[in-house]
């Protein structure tokens, strides 16, 4: 891991997306949404609605994510992946490292995180 912080830069609108908590091979069948409120290079942090802030993932589980941004590319909707990280985060929300994305999805991420300086 790296010893640089990332740098969080806000997004006005949010991200849309739907998440499931992986457990091992298994895909937990509830579908859950939050939206990406603050963006850095490698993480993010999610916020969930009242409804599911209630079942927040735990540190260090795996989830696999879809963007649901309506001005986005289709691409971007493929399947991301990446961890829960155990950070302190606003209550409802919680931060991930992404650890798999397409080479869209992480160029449009990476477009909106420059944009948003």
């Amino acid at each position: 891991m790296s010893s640089e912080a990332e740098i969080f830069k806000p997004l006005t609108a949010g991200i849309e997306l739907q998440y499931r908590v992986l457990d091992g091979k298994h895909i937990d069948y509830r579908i859950l949404s939050g939206r990406i409120v603050n963006l850095s290079a490698k993480e993010a942090e999610v916020y969930c609605d009242p409804v599911t802030a209630k079942n927040l993932p735990s540190g260090l589980s795996n989830i696999k994510l879809n963007l649901l941004a309506p001005n986005a590319p289709t691409d971007v909707r493929e399947d991301i992946y990446a961890k829960v990280l155990e950070k302190p985060a606003a209550p409802g929300s919680f931060y991930i490292r992404f650890t798999a994305k397409p080479p869209v999805v992480a160029a449009w991420l990476e477009e909106l995180y420059r944009a948003n300086s």
